[in-house]
């Protein structure tokens, strides 16, 4: 699909979502950790009729703490999270209710699960990558309350998830860099079809 910011300049004032109805449809808020895939799945919920399902809350609440585990039990926990995000869309798909998912999609597994996923509710999906530079993710991680989900807390810990991503999903690329609102206008300038 390209970068959004190839398709022209978008004002955020021309989005206000208070009023924004939205058709069934899965879209994918995903990326490294510090995108914003929580801050833009939560604003999309709290201004429109979507809902937002995230990854890390799921985790959170399948194995609340962030004691270091091995490789294996976090991988375990995470397909149980995805499953978990999965199962909560069904519902309210099938009321043709649209949902937005946020994680980061790493593996061909969760991608397979997707598109399973979409087929059986019969939802289109439309996929946001979410990108910033290396220094923005690191200003973020600073500014992280201690309480938030991700099991990313210092900078070795980002640096080694950056070297080990590698995104199972095309589509839209979204810079995250600048404002939340400039953010939304290139996401709901793509979601414009989907509009009631």
């Amino acid at each position: 699909m390209g970068d959004i910011r190839e398709r022209g300049s978008f004002s955020p004032r021309e989005f206000d979502l208070s009023h924004r109805r939205f058709r069934k449809c899965i879209v994918v808020l995903m990326g490294l950790p510090l995108t914003g895939k929580s801050t833009l799945g939560h604003r999309l919920a709290d201004m429109s009729n979507f809902t937002y399902l995230d990854v890390d809350e799921m985790r959170q609440e399948l194995s609340p703490g962030q004691d270091r585990r091995s490789d294996q039990e976090e991988r375990q926990i995470m397909l149980a999270s995805y499953q978990r995000k999965f199962n909560l869309a069904v519902p309210l798909l099938e009321k043709g209710d649209p949902v937005v998912l946020g994680a980061t999609y790493s593996r061909p597994e969760y991608e397979a699960w997707l598109r399973g996923f979409a087929q059986q509710t019969d939802s289109p999906v439309i996929v946001f990558r979410l990108h910033a530079p290396k220094r923005v993710l690191q200003l973020r991680l600073s500014r992280r309350p201690a309480d938030s989900p991700s099991v990313i807390r210092t900078e070795e810990e980002l640096d080694l998830v950056i070297r080990r991503y590698a995104p199972s999903l095309t589509g839209a690329r979204i810079s995250t860099k600048r404002s939340v609102e400039a953010s939304l206008a290139r996401i709901l300038k793509v979601l414009e079809p989907f509009q009631k």
